[in-house]
């Protein structure tokens, strides 16, 4: 009873909405429009703990332990996105910049008829560069070519320091350079603004601001309204909100939908502009095929202090060129204002040559369903389940990789500006590893899940 009752709670405002109006999200186009974000990412965590333990025979004590474990992370990033669309060409572009810290304290002081104690420091910096663009330029009936180029840099250094004066450094450089060149057929269009154009309606009606009810296209003139004035660049953010809220409210009036110039009108007009926007909708489909070739390169070093016999120091390098045939195949279906299906499936035939590794061949597949849910214009809760499947087939060695898992995102607007995210997951992971000469073969299962707190700031 209890479930039922929480369950007709949380779908009472979709029922309430989808009885105002038989307009459908799906059936908006946008007009032409830039959109660029820039948000600000600061994570941090932390994990303290301790164990003691005692041990004793014929009530003598044998050994004492007492082991004491400090953590302490961080990370801050920047990422920039921009997304343009038009009738001859869609792109969207991601750039990302994140430094991460990490640094564990351990100590332990193991007593027996030896005696023994031990302390270590663990150092630990992270830099990662990643960018991305999806590119698909139209010819005729929604047939594309796409060409989607991506690089990635990565930069990490741990460094371990231990009470005995010694020490190792670990080092490691890595670049990966892509693109994919294809073609395909189908469009997906952003459609938050339709959203945004339905919440305001439903909030002046419920006001008795609006003196009619808008049929589908009347909204669909309203959302290119809204495309249109929330996309143009001022430097001046007041000025900017009050030049889109006297455009909105001019749109009303010529056209004759309103007449109401009172603090709720207003009101319900600023409010929903500010936050009904924010959550990225799509809808649409899209499938594509073609070629991506790579190149990948990597740097390791392993210095100790001193020189260690047991541990020897290193520098290697690593490069890698491959080659893929891809099929790939997405679809996004706003159901309501308040669910939204997506479904992401992509496969590849993979060949790859190694340095000094026999060249491997093997299939890669990656899906992924995910229900997104939008309880009102400040909350976004998405889950998902994916799949992935990775195989490598050489003369010597034959590698399989399978990962399912479950994940579950959350977002909360504080303001405009400022939300609250978090996440959460659970993997299964399997993996096997045949050596074909030794006629060897090892198998790996594995559980993971993580849970991840954070705040996000949008510059604009």
């Amino acid at each position: 009873m209890k479930l039922s009752s929480l369950i007709l709670i949380l779908l009472l405002p979709a029922v309430a909405y989808s009885q105002s109006n038989d307009y459908n999200l799906d059936s908006y186009v946008n007009p032409d429009y830039k959109r660029k974000e820039l948000d600000f990412i600061l994570r941090t965590s932390s994990e303290l703990s301790s164990i003691k333990s005692k041990g004793k025979m014929s009530g003598i004590e044998t050994f004492n332990n007492d082991s004491k474990n400090n953590n302490i992370s961080g990370d801050i990033g920047t990422h920039f996105y921009q997304i343009a669309n038009s009738i001859k060409k869609q792109t969207s572009t991601n750039l990302i910049l994140n430094f991460k810290g990490d640094y564990l304290s351990k100590s332990s002081d193991y007593t027996n008829d030896i005696g023994s104690s031990s302390n270590s420091k663990n150092k630990i910096f992270v830099f990662n560069l990643n960018y991305n663009q999806e590119s698909y330029y139209y010819v005729k009936d929604k047939k594309f070519i796409e060409f989607s180029p991506s690089a990635y840099f990565n930069y990490n250094s741990d460094v371990d320091e231990y009470d005995n004066q010694t020490s190792t450094n670990y080092k490691s450089t890595s670049t990966n350079l892509l693109f994919k060149l294809g073609v395909g057929k189908g469009r997906i269009e952003q459609v938050e603004d339709a959203y945004l154009a339905m919440y305001v309606l439903y909030d002046l009606k419920k006001n008795g601001s609006l003196n009619q009810t808008l049929n589908p296209d009347e909204i669909n003139m309203l959302a290119q309204q809204i495309t249109s004035i929330k996309n143009k660049r001022r430097f001046d953010s007041r000025i900017k909100l009050i030049e889109e809220i006297s455009t909105i409210d001019s749109f009303f009036t010529a056209n004759g939908y309103t007449d109401a110039k009172t603090a709720p009108y207003f009101t319900s007009l600023y409010d929903n502009w500010m936050y009904a926007g924010l959550f990225k909708r799509a809808a649409g489909s899209r499938i594509s095929f073609g070629v991506s070739p790579g190149y990948w390169w990597a740097n390791n070093k392993l210095k100790n202090e001193p020189v260690s016999s047991s541990y020897s120091d290193f520098n290697n390098y690593n490069s890698e060129i491959n080659a893929s045939v891809y099929a790939s195949y997405r679809y996004e279906k706003p159901v309501n204002l308040f669910l939204q299906h997506s479904i992401l499936a992509d496969v590849r035939g993979e060949w790859l040559k190694t340095r000094g590794e026999k060249n491997n061949i093997g299939p890669r597949f990656h899906g992924e369903y995910a229900l997104g849910y939008y309880p009102n214009t400040r909350t976004h809760v998405r889950s998902s389940i994916l799949l992935n499947y990775l195989s490598r087939y050489n003369d010597d060695v034959t590698y399989s990789y399978l990962q399912s898992g479950i994940l579950i995102d959350l977002y909360y607007y504080l303001s405009p500006q400022l939300r609250i995210n978090a996440n959460g997951a659970f993997y299964l992971t399997y993996n096997n590893i045949k050596n074909k000469i030794q006629n060897q073969t090892n198998t790996n299962r594995n559980p993971h899940c993580f849970f991840n707190f954070g705040l996000q700031y949008s510059i604009f």
